[in-house]
């Protein structure tokens, strides 16, 4: 998903309350001398100015705010996301920290959270055509075309001349199949602004639709001209080469972008199966080197647990209770399973422990890729930072094929796995599959294919643009109702993984 910038209003700035707050013209004019340097562009300066701001007065939600939308554009989301909720917390129902704080939520793919953020800032004042917009994002990313489309439509009532809006709801046209209507809206978009990128990438992709190749690459070409950083653009206008068999051309385009961005995962992916098609097994090999690039690593033992068994069963305790566990969540991968995010913000023991052992898988793994010179893995980014989190299966519970878009390294490790699993290896159940793309991408060549057999205490390093999926756990004895939740079941029946991602800081 691209990042949402976070542009902080002029008016919101200085509010009455913080005024009366402090009563001190000396913050105000701190705050006002940080706020023109943000605006500048110096954000890091901006940033220590906030906080100097905050040593004195701690409690002060404009300082706060300011902060959090200054880490949001540095892309440190967890240190941004405190300084908004810290401001929220002392200014409750202020409509521009809410649209900031979604924002915030948005960009690490949260997207409930956001949509509720953005809910309560319409409720606070439903005269800011920004969080209409911005709900109607969310809605689409959700799936929720018709709730999108008439959140864009409010915004628009709201703000005729909101351009962004009118893309946004061409797009939700698209998706709704009112191609007609969308490619109408584009043009007409294009006519106020002919460099306006977004417009003709969502005008290529509708020209595509229509059966209009030639189009549509004429339109995306343009759209790349004018935004050369657009992700996006450069894979539809790859997958376009692709359908017309020029694979040639297709890796044209990824290493186009490639050389903006070298580790950019959604693009290295799209290359690797380019490479499949193109020349097979060995002209893939340099992205798709299952033996090389997939680490696997056994743990015997956890920092203080006397065995890993009992390891084990306290971090198979803890993920069976966790609050935030959702029956197959939105937007993700899981299918008859439950999943529960953010694990690294929890301090319980056996997470502790968890860290400390992924700590050390990625440490080799990081090692290994020192032999890897003018590869994208190598060499290791500095100032790596994870979230983790936990996925538990049942009977016939199994994973999409999918990738990690905003990782360089991901990895699973096997906490507790089905006796049926244990007992019948040959069936391949539960086992993770690496190299086989999504149905719908459609590709001619056969995919490389990799297969690891799941262990208890067995972690799995493997670079996050690579294809994998669950290949479905074998059915079993009744293993419990979605109704009657997960914490009834016996672990016989459950396959347990946790999984993290490695990001570049």
């Amino acid at each position: 998903m691209s990042k949402i910038p976070i542009t902080p209003s002029a008016s919101s700035l200085l509010s009455a309350d913080s005024e009366e707050k402090s009563g001190e013209n000396a913050i105000l004019a701190q705050i006002q001398a940080g706020y023109e340097q943000h605006q500048a562009g110096n954000v890091d300066d901006a940033i220590a100015q906030y906080l100097h701001i905050l040593e004195e007065d701690p409690e002060n939600p404009d300082a706060l705010y300011l902060a959090g939308v200054a880490y949001f554009q540095i892309q440190d989301f967890e240190q941004a996301e405190l300084f908004l909720e810290a401001a929220l917390s002392l200014a409750p129902g202020r409509s521009d920290i809410l649209i900031n704080l979604g924002n915030c939520q948005h960009a690490q793919s949260r997207l409930d959270e956001a949509l509720e953020a953005y809910t309560q800032a319409i409720s606070a004042d439903p005269s800011i055509a920004e969080a209409h917009n911005n709900q109607g994002n969310v809605l689409r990313e959700l799936g929720r075309f018709e709730e999108a489309e008439a959140a864009f439509r409010q915004a628009l009532t709201l703000q005729t001349d909101y351009l962004s809006a009118q893309c946004n709801l061409a797009a939700t046209f698209r998706s709704l199949g009112k191609l007609e209507a969308a490619e109408s809206l584009t043009r007409k978009i294009l006519e106020q602004d002919p460099t306006l990128d977004m417009a003709l990438t969502v005008l290529g992709c509708t020209l595509l639709d229509q059966g209009r190749p030639d189009e549509a690459i004429a339109a995306l070409e343009q759209a790349i001209e004018l935004n050369p950083n657009d992700r996006a653009t450069y894979i539809s206008l790859a997958k376009i080469w692709r359908r017309k068999g020029q694979i040639e051309e297709a890796l044209q385009i990824c290493d186009s972008y490639l050389r903006l961005d070298p580790r950019d995962t959604m693009v290295l992916s799209v290359k690797a199966l380019l490479l499949n098609e193109q020349g097979g097994a060995e002209n893939a090999k340099s992205l798709l080197d299952f033996e090389r690039f997939i680490l696997p690593l056994k743990f015997n033992n956890a920092p203080n647990y006397n065995s890993i068994s009992s390891f084990h069963e306290a971090l198979r305790e803890h993920a069976e209770r966790h609050p935030d566990l959702l029956f197959e969540p939105v937007l993700k991968s899981t299918r008859k399973g439950f999943q529960a995010e953010q694990l690294e913000r929890d301090d319980a023991l056996p997470i502790e422990a968890l860290k400390d052992i992924i700590a050390q898988g990625v440490e080799q793994y990081c090692a290994n890729c020192e032999n890897l010179p003018g590869h994208p893995l190598a060499p290791p980014p500095e100032d790596l930072s994870i979230t983790i989190w936990v996925t538990i299966l049942e009977a016939n519970g199994y994973q999409h094929p999918h990738i990690h878009p905003s990782a360089w390294l991901s990895g699973v490790y096997y906490v507790a796995l089905p006796e049926r699993m244990k007992d019948n290896p040959k069936s391949q159940a539960g086992w993770i599959e690496f190299g086989r793309p999504r149905d719908e991408e459609k590709y001619q060549a056969s995919p490389l294919l990799h297969k690891i057999e799941p262990q208890e205490g067995l972690m799995v390093l493997f670079p996050s643009y690579t294809f994998h999926r669950t290949i479905p756990v074998a059915d079993g004895a009744d293993t419990g109702s979605v109704e009657s939740g997960i914490k009834d079941t016996g672990i016989e029946e459950k396959r347990i993984s946790i999984a993290f991602d490695v990001l570049a800081g």
